[in-house]
């Protein structure tokens, strides 16, 4: 995946869709590592074209290992 998610700049997905980080959430789950504690994070995404969002979740460590669609990111985070 060569999203960034370090910045709220419009972006171009690998179909040409344009798309931009609209807010970042932290999750419900935490974890102490090497004596700090660590978040899993949500990045929310929205589409310019049709409006629809998705979501990338990182866990402790900086790796994603879950996208949500449009439906699921509605349901969980909104």
């Amino acid at each position: 995946m060569n999203i960034d998610t370090t910045h709220f700049d419009e972006q171009v997905g690998k179909l040409g869709r344009p798309f931009r980080m609209v807010f970042a959430q932290r999750g419900k789950h935490k974890k102490w590592i090497n004596r700090v504690l660590k978040y899993d994070w949500y990045y929310v995404f929205k589409y310019y074209d049709d409006k629809s969002l998705f979501a990338l979740h990182e866990d402790y460590n900086g790796r994603i290992f879950e996208k949500l669609n449009d439906k699921e990111v509605k349901k969980i985070l909104l």
